[in-house]
């Protein structure tokens, strides 16, 4: 029985320890994406881009792939998600890094003009944030790093949708 608690112990020390490293990790992950050289291929007038990216309630970023179908599950409920919303609440960044990014890939054409689709030329960003798994989704509030998650599933998009609907309900109380 000991033996049991002690690693129930350890693991949840593990996991804080874990959780504490991401927050670190991607506290500046604001900072270097605003500031990056990405390439936008968003079918959005420059108004409404300026608008979503000067936004300062909510943003999401996701980190994809032509290749990736999980993404494109992914991308999907998002922008349902900023549909419902709306882009004054909600601003949904689609960061592409595929070494060859077509913009006129089916998903590129699909999400286009409802998300910012933005190309990582270079892959510098990819590389400095350390992303090893797609997608990665970040979450921020006033352009403060809140959460990141990796991969893809109905009840990971349920548990962010939870934390947006959160943050924007702090956000009207204030």
């Amino acid at each position: 029985m000991k033996r049991i608690i002690r690693t129930l112990l350890f693991s949840l020390m593990l996991l804080m320890a874990c959780s504490a490293f991401a927050q670190e990790e991607f506290a500046n992950s604001w900072k270097a994406i605003s500031s990056a050289q990405l390439k936008s291929y968003s079918q959005l007038s420059s108004k409404e881009l300026t608008k979503k990216l000067k936004n300062d309630s909510v943003k999401i970023v996701i980190f994809w792939a032509d290749w990736c179908e999980f993404c494109d599950d992914e991308m999907a409920r998002m922008s349902n998600l900023e549909k419902t919303l709306g882009p004054e609440k909600l601003a949904i960044l689609a960061v592409n890094v595929d070494e060859k990014f077509d913009p006129n890939s089916k998903k590129a054409k699909q999400y286009g003009d409802q998300l910012v689709m933005i190309h990582d030329e270079g892959l510098k960003l990819k590389q400095k944030l350390g992303i090893q798994k797609l997608p990665m989704t970040l979450v921020f509030e006033k352009n403060q790093f809140k959460a990141a998650y990796t991969g893809f599933s109905g009840e990971r998009f349920g548990y962010i949708r939870k934390r947006v609907l959160s943050m924007l309900n702090q956000a009207e109380e204030m």
